[in-house]
């Protein structure tokens, strides 16, 4: 299979024992590749492209690339941007990076979306065509009904936030994670993986908390002022 001679895979793990942040690992991916990097793509880690004309060659738009996927239930949507997204890094600062507020599952990549489509341009989003855009997913256990949890819908409330523009996205972004590399597990020209904690507290939870059972003034620090 064709692939690129200059390429650099950054994994990015999150400490065990935390609330899982996936927004909040592309982040820190991104500052572990800014000094080498003028773009990147941020990648789900069980989405593994199948056509050779997806090249991962740098485009200027952020183009998303995981358009299609043979994921149990995938259903595109208009604002869909996760599986795999490319961005410059100019861009990627431009927007604020991900959000490090979504704990747990979903919400984090609906942020992205307007993120990219509010502070970019409305269309500024490209998409791959579906048959240069198909992936395919590794099999792994996956917990059902994860979007009717009292997380997700507190997850739902900060999306609306975003979407109001009521959330400074240099505060709650790339610039505002806090976090340290633990370990470093790998650090070749090709493949570099590094063990993550996020300060902060929402970061470990005790046993059976859920981030909806933690106080409401988390965005204070964030928002905008009125």
């Amino acid at each position: 299979r064709r692939v690129h001679g200059q390429f650099t895979i950054i994994v990015a793990e999150q400490e065990k024992g935390g609330f899982f942040n996936k927004g909040a690992m592309f982040n820190a991916g991104f500052w572990l590749s800014y000094n080498d990097c003028d773009y990147a793509v941020y990648h789900d880690v069980d989405q593994v492209p199948t056509s050779p004309s997806n090249t991962y060659e740098r485009a200027d738009a952020p183009t998303h690339m995981c358009v299609a996927t043979t994921q149990d239930g995938f259903t595109a949507y208009g604002s869909m941007v996760g599986g795999a997204l490319m961005l410059t890094r100019d861009a990627y600062l431009a927007i604020g990076g991900y959000s490090n507020a979504y704990w747990g599952w979903g919400r984090e990549d609906d942020d992205m979306y307007n993120r990219i489509t509010t502070l970019r341009a409305a269309g500024a989003l490209a998409r791959l065509p579906p048959d240069v855009g198909a992936y395919n997913a590794l099999k792994h256990t996956r917990v059902m009904d994860l979007d009717v949890t009292s997380q997700f819908e507190a997850s739902g409330r900060i999306l609306e936030l975003t979407q109001r523009a009521l959330i400074d996205v240099d505060k709650d972004g790339a610039r505002g994670l806090d976090a340290e590399v633990l370990e470093v597990k790998a650090d070749g020209p090709q493949l570099k993986h590094f063990v993550i904690r996020l300060h902060g507290k929402f970061n470990l939870l005790k046993p059976g908390q859920r981030v909806s059972d933690l106080p409401a003034d988390y965005y204070d620090a964030v928002k905008k002022p009125s």
